[in-house]
């Protein structure tokens, strides 16, 4: 049985392992980080809170019997990125308005994983090892979904956006229809970009120890 800590692109984290035989082994994991930072896409600047939450059930194959595996397993991905509007405006389609507004970014609760590692030791009995690995998640298209608030025509009205891209004004403004239909668009172009983000590269580093 192994004990572990490390570091990786899914944040800090700990583990259990146990070794069925040689060959085989499982390990349970569990990962999480956070932080703030500034950022811009499609000509907007927002703040970006990102929140990294991970639960991870591995099994591992040594092929050769030594430190070398094939690892596949499932995590419960429960990452979210939060972007909130830095300026009292914001682009949306082809025009700018006066507002604020917040988008939040989500991924499918579970997510397949499939990489390689190496644990330094491991036919070495009772003791401390390092190991590292790298592989990749799959977290489907990223789940889109935003909400605000827009001055038209000197009146102010609320709005959201639904992950499937539909747009709801609320409120006095004129010309919702085409504040609705700037919104879609907008959340058409950002889902466009953000659907190269299916795949999440996992490169981990970290120590065990093994009763």
């Amino acid at each position: 049985m192994t004990v572990g800590a490390h570091g990786s692109t899914l944040g800090a984290g700990v583990s259990v392992g146990y070794d069925i035989s040689r060959s085989f082994s499982v390990r349970a994991m569990a990962n999480y980080f956070s932080f703030d930072r500034k950022e811009s896409s499609a000509g907007n600047r927002y703040s970006v809170d990102v929140q990294l939450l991970s639960l991870g059930l591995l099994g591992d194959w040594h092929p050769f019997q030594n430190g070398f595996r094939v690892t596949a397993g499932v995590l419960y991905n429960g990452n979210k990125f939060t972007f909130a509007s830095r300026t009292s405006d914001f682009g949306a389609g082809d025009e700018s308005y006066s507002g604020d507004l917040k988008a939040e970014l989500g991924f499918n609760a579970i997510a397949p994983y499939l990489g390689i590692g190496w644990t330094s030791g491991r036919a070495d009995g009772p003791g401390f090892s390092f190991f590292a690995d790298a592989g990749v998640i799959y977290q489907g298209a990223p789940k889109l979904s935003v909400s605000g608030r827009a001055e038209v025509g000197g009146s102010s009205c609320s709005f959201s956006v639904s992950e499937s891209g539909r747009a709801t004004v609320r409120g006095d403004c004129s010309d919702q229809a085409a504040l609705s239909a700037d919104l879609e668009k907008e959340h058409a172009d950002l889902k466009g970009q953000l659907d190269n983000f299916k795949f999440y590269p996992v490169v981990m580093l970290g120590v065990t120890y093994r009763f």
